[in-house]
């Protein structure tokens, strides 16, 4: 149980408590699956909230892996990134943020330059949004 599976094994562990499964699980590298079989939505939401995996699926496998609809990928040592649909275009995408300047020197915003550095007020945001294009 020291290595990642990836075939039709599922690895079992017995704990004695719930809160002794949530540790093992936080106690190891991110899952890239965490399968959570119990008919109490408390129990299960208390696994979901107190855990880190790549995707859940309750009272079944795979099925959050075999859904084009959602995203499909790990967290930390599982990988990086999602997969299917709009998830693999945003995942192999890159949002190339851009901001203009205006040519005139920081002092010439009210003649102020302190107005375009942080912390930022609400009041500086809107004079920055107002005399800068961002896109």
């Amino acid at each position: 149980m020291e290595e990642e599976t990836f075939g039709p094994i599922v690895l079992v562990c017995a704990v004695d408590s719930i809160e002794e499964a949530v540790q093992h699980v936080n106690a190891r590298p991110k899952p890239l699956a965490l399968y959570i079989f119990s008919s109490s939505e408390a129990t299960q939401e208390l696994i979901i909230n107190s855990t880190s995996a790549g995707g859940v699926t309750v009272n079944a496998t795979l099925f959050h892996a075999g859904h084009t609809e959602l995203p499909f990928g790990g967290v930390g040592d599982s990988g990086m990134g999602s997969y299917h649909g709009r998830a693999s275009f945003d995942t192999f995408s890159h949002k190339k943020p851009v901001v203009r300047k205006a040519v005139w020197p920081d002092g010439g915003v009210a003649s102020n330059p302190e107005l375009l550095y942080p912390p930022w007020s609400k009041f500086k945001t809107k004079a920055l949004r107002t005399a800068y294009s961002f896109t």
